[in-house]
């Protein structure tokens, strides 16, 4: 191999890697913080993850929401009415804006109205390229966001009018990624970053990849695909090592607008006596909102009658497992807040859950393949990207040790000023005496 075709082939390892990483954060519409007990729960429950993309000539910095129920990727228009505090875009500001100008419907929890569109779409990275999206004229008052991410897959039923804008398939399209992965990475408990085209290779010092195992997505009776898992055997495990068996519960589906769980009225049955006793003790409360009731206690109180919860699957090699003290969360007003909520009037059988789920277990999502992949914590993983940098230095070293040899083996011109080895030279002195003889 020439030193030419080394050096290509090094190029294309380095820069085959196609990726896109986009910022998020948590955003509520609240502080937190100031937020009454009572509404502690269903606030919390309502936070989003935002990314925020620069759209249009003028590059507005607009806000997306992240869901993992939608397909589309559309932001609020001028026309939209929304709340003042949320951000819209201006398309009238933007002299790249291109628009369909028939109205259409399209699917976001109920059916809401807007145009068929095309803009530059500028990424943190300040790479732009142009992308379709949807530019919503009417936006349903119960769910008033400004601009929306979806990362399902895509439906029939539901999706053929917007068949051609998804966020993912789209970046796909136009070579900004390799493939249809997609990962959270939680920095901490507000940030992180999505990465999508790729798995991220910085994970693999922690995580070991021979055991990455892929799990169908969840299709649900109306033939709607949502990510979600399959489990045959879901348990509260108590302190005790009593062990209860939930045994109508098996599906999990995965919902990144909240933050805690949603469970099952089965789970909610093993807890109930000991919340009663200890509500009638006034040591803990219960509320209800119009859609959840929820519990939480004083910080004083013992509630190891909440025990662990524990998902496990006959093909997988681990089970997801949730212990007591990952379920409560402790805030600055003095009370422990159980982060499982039930839902008021419905006889619910499958579990819900949030970030709490995906900050805890590395996922890999791939919306080609419809699969859900996670990866197992392993002490002794080997990071790819280091032994890729390994590889590299040794290339290097290699390439070096050839330069050098190429330079030895060139004939070298003699210079002026250089004498061969045979020629016979006398002093100056010497010259003289002969001269004068």
């Amino acid at each position: 191999m020439s030193n030419n075709h080394i050096f290509i082939f090094l190029l294309i390892i380095t820069f085959s890697k196609q990726e896109l990483r986009i910022p998020f954060k948590r955003h509520y519409n609240e502080d937190l913080s100031l937020i009454n007990p009572k509404e502690f729960i269903p606030k919390n429950h309502q936070s989003n993850i935002e990314v925020i993309l620069e759209l249009g000539s003028n590059k507005q910095k607009i806000p997306f929401y992240l869901r993992f129920d939608q397909y589309s990727f559309f932001t609020s228009g001028n026309e939209a009415q929304i709340d003042k505090n949320l951000i819209k875009f201006n398309e009238n500001l933007s002299s790249s804006y291109k628009k369909n100008s028939t109205k259409i419907s399209f699917f976001y929890q109920h059916f809401l109205n807007g145009y068929k569109s095309n803009d530059v779409v500028t990424f943190n990275n300040k790479k732009s390229i142009n992308m379709n999206f949807i530019l919503a004229s009417e936006i349903n008052i119960i769910y008033n966001e400004s601009g929306v991410i979806g990362f399902k897959n895509y439906d029939n039923m539901n999706d053929e009018m917007i068949k051609d804008y998804s966020f993912i398939s789209q970046l796909k399209e136009l070579n900004i990624i390799n493939s249809f992965n997609f990962v959270f990475k939680f920095l901490d408990k507000n940030k992180g970053e999505i990465i999508i085209g790729e798995k991220p290779d910085e994970y693999d010092s922690k995580y070991n990849v021979e055991k990455y195992i892929s799990v169908k997505a969840l299709v649900s009776e109306d033939k709607q695909i949502f990510w979600g898992f399959s489990f045959n055997k879901i348990s509260q495990i108590l302190k005790n090592g009593k062990t209860n068996v939930i045994k109508d519960s098996k599906l999990l589906y995965l919902k990144i607008e909240i933050d805690g769980i949603i469970g099952p009225n089965e789970y909610e049955d093993l807890l109930v006596n000991d919340f009663n006793k200890l509500i009638n003790e006034g040591k803990c409360f219960k509320e209800n909102t119009n859609s959840y009731r929820y519990y939480y206690c004083n910080n004083n109180v013992n509630m190891d009658f909440i025990g662990n919860l524990q998902f496990e699957h006959s093909d997988l090699k681990t089970n997801f497992t949730f212990n007591k003290e990952e379920l409560i969360f402790k805030s600055k007003d003095g009370f422990q807040h159980f982060m499982v909520i039930f839902q008021n009037d419905v006889k619910n059988i499958n579990w819900v859950f949030g970030k709490l789920f995906l900050e805890k277990y590395l996922l890999v999502f791939n919306l080609e393949s419809k699969t859900i992949g996670y990866y197992i914590k392993s002490e002794n993983g080997i990071s790819k990207s280091l032994i890729f940098i390994i590889f590299l230095i040794l290339i290097i070293i290699f390439l070096g040790i050839l330069l050098y040899y190429f330079i030895k083996k060139i004939p070298r011109k003699k210079r002026i000023y250089e004498l061969e080895n045979n020629y016979d030279y006398i002093t100056q002195d010497k010259a003289q005496h002969l001269f004068q003889s």
